[in-house]
C-alpha cells in the first residue's frame, strides 16, 4: 500500500464484509468504507491491480481473482477483462473487423472519395495541380523540343474541334502543356491530366501520333479523367488507406511517404 504522493510501500490487507471494505496495516484498521467508494483499475491479463481510495492512497495487489469477486458485488463489472477472456467474442470480433475493413476498402473508400472529390473547391484543385506540375518540372519533365508550329497546330485543332462541345464556362480551364520526358536516352510517350484541367502531353507521344485527330482523341480521353475526378479520387483513396495504416501501426512517418508519392498518381492514370 502507498500513501498519497509517496512511493514507499507498506504491507496491508484488504477484506470485504457486507459490501464494506476494510484495509488493515499491522492488525490496525486504517480504512473502512463502502466498496462503491473504491476506484479499481481494469483487469488486463494478470498484471498488478491498483485500488485508489478517496484520500489518494493506493492499494496494489496481484490477487486479481479476489478483486473480481469484489467487483461482482458492485456495478463496476470489469468489461475489458470479460471481453478479452471470452474466446467466442474474440472470434466474432475478429471476423467482424475483417469484414468491416474489406467492405470499407471495397465500397466505403471509393464512395467517400467520389463525393469528396466532387465537393472540393476549384481553389484546392488549382493548388494541387500547380504544386504537382512544379514537382514534375523539377524532377521528371524537361522543356518540350517541339517546334512552335507543331504546338500551335495542336492547340488550334483542340480549340476548334474539341472545346466547342463543352460549355463556355468550362472551356477556359483546359490548357495543353508540352513536355519532354526522358528515361536515360529514351523518350517516354505519355499524356496525363491534372485536377484543374491542365493536360500534359509528351513530345514522344506527339511523334507517335499519325495526325491531329489522334492527338485530339488522346486529349479528349484526358478530359474524361478531369470530368470524372479520377486524379482527385485516387489521391483521396490512397490518403484513406495510408492514414488507416498509420493508425493501425502507429507509424506517423507514413504521412511523409504519402506526400512524396501523391504526385506520381497523376502519371499512372491512363
Amino acid at each position: 500500500m502507498y500513501d498519497k504522493g509517496s512511493s514507499v510501500n507498506k504491507d496491508a490487507e484488504l477484506s470485504v464484509v457486507d459490501e464494506i471494505f476494510l484495509i488493515k496495516t499491522q492488525n490496525f484498521t486504517v480504512f473502512e468504507e463502502h466498496i462503491s467508494e473504491l476506484s479499481i483499475s481494469p483487469r488486463i491479463g494478470n498484471i498488478e491491480r491498483k485500488i485508489t481510495l478517496k484520500n489518494g492512497c493506493v492499494f496494489a495487489t496481484k490477487e486479481n481473482n479476489e478483486i473480481d469477486k469484489i467487483l461482482k458485488k458492485t456495478k463496476n463489472n470489469n468489461v475489458i477483462h470479460f471481453l478479452e477472456s471470452n474466446y467466442i467474442l474474440i472470434f466474432f470480433s475478429l471476423i467482424f473487423t475483417i469484414v468491416f475493413a474489406v467492405s470499407f476498402l471495397k465500397w466505403g473508400v471509393p464512395y467517400l472519395s467520389k463525393n469528396i472529390a466532387y465537393a472540393m473547391p476549384s481553389k484546392t484543385n488549382n493548388l494541387i495541380s500547380e504544386n504537382a506540375l512544379k514537382t514534375f518540372d523539377k524532377y521528371i519533365l524537361n522543356p518540350s523540343e517541339l517546334t512552335n508550329l507543331q504546338k500551335s497546330n495542336i492547340r488550334y485543332s483542340f480549340s476548334t474541334k474539341i472545346l466547342p462541345f463543352f460549355d463556355k464556362k468550362d472551356r477556359g480551364k483546359y490548357k495543353i502543356h508540352f513536355r519532354l520526358w526522358k528515361n536515360g536516352n529514351e523518350s517516354i510517350a505519355n499524356a496525363f491530366a491534372l485536377p484543374n484541367g491542365d493536360i500534359i502531353i509528351t513530345d514522344k507521344l506527339v511523334h507517335f501520333s499519325k495526325n491531329l485527330d489522334e492527338i485530339n482523341s488522346i486529349l479528349l480521353h484526358e478530359i474524361g479523367h478531369v470530368e470524372k475526378r479520377h486524379g482527385l479520387r485516387s489521391i483521396i483513396e490512397n490518403s484513406f488507406i495510408v492514414i488507416g495504416l498509420m493508425f493501425i501501426s502507429g507509424d506517423s512517418t507514413a504521412l511523409g511517404d504519402m506526400g512524396v508519392g501523391m504526385g506520381s498518381l497523376f502519371l499512372n492514370i491512363k
